[in-house]
């Protein structure tokens, strides 16, 4: 269980607002920079710990900190107007006729009844990656031999990884990737299809990725690069 304690801020220029909070679980100091949250910094400290000792954690750790922030894309609301990727093309949002979002080679057109634009795109996105991942799914299944299924997918937006496979064939697949270039959704999913025959990352499972998904060198390079820029789209609902 974890519990907030009063936030520390580091003078400088800019200053730095550090959110800390106490964890039963931790048992050492831990700082992180949440990417899809514009960078806020959270430090996470054992309950013996005392504020001043997590204060001087944090001031050793200031160099680190503001380089690691200026490496973090600026947060993007969805609006009319701005530009949103999808498969790796950014199009540009409008307002289009109709209840349903609609898609052309260079815009996204949403429909001038919505209260929010970045929910509207949201809950398309979501639809849209399930879409994708189902038949993708299909595929990669198929190229294994058949011989193990998937129980049950679901899309959601996780912060630290793109896709899971649980040892009951359930598949999590992170929505965020249908901004990605087509062929990344594919090696995320195919990489999860994988661990269905094999739960680990041994040399076995990287043969059998392999076999169902050959070249995934390029896909995997480009979310290393470029996996943070999906995150800066904010979908928050005021």
């Amino acid at each position: 269980m974890k519990s907030d304690v009063r936030p520390v801020v580091l003078p400088g220029s800019p200053p730095l607002t550090i959110f800390v909070r106490r964890s039963a679980k931790a048992k050492r100091l831990s700082l992180k920079i949440l990417q899809h949250s514009g960078g806020r910094i959270e430090l996470s400290i054992p309950n013996s710990c005392s504020v001043g000792t997590a204060t001087e954690f944090a001031l050793s750790k200031e160099p680190w900190i503001r380089n690691s922030l200026k490496k973090i894309p600026p947060v993007c609301k969805p609006q009319i107007g701005s530009k949103f990727p999808v498969e790796g093309k950014l199009l540009r949002i409008a307002v289009g006729n109709g209840n349903a979002i609609v898609r052309t080679e260079t815009e996204l057109r949403v429909p001038n009844t919505a209260d929010s634009v970045a929910e509207h795109i949201l809950y398309w996105g979501m639809q849209l990656a399930s879409e994708r991942t189902k038949c993708a799914a299909a595929k990669y299944v198929e190229r294994l031999g058949g011989l193990n299924p998937v129980n049950r997918i679901s899309i959601k937006d996780p912060v630290s990884r793109w896709g899971s496979c649980s040892s009951k064939g359930n598949l999590m697949v992170s929505w965020r990737l249908i901004m990605a270039p087509f062929d990344v959704m594919e090696y995320v999913v195919a990489h999860e299809v994988a661990h269905l025959k094999v739960m680990d990352h041994s040399n076995c499972f990287w043969a059998t990725l392999e076999e169902i998904f050959p070249n995934h060198d390029a896909p995997d390079n480009w979310l290393k690069r470029n996996g943070a820029s999906l995150h800066r789209y904010d979908f928050s609902i005021n």
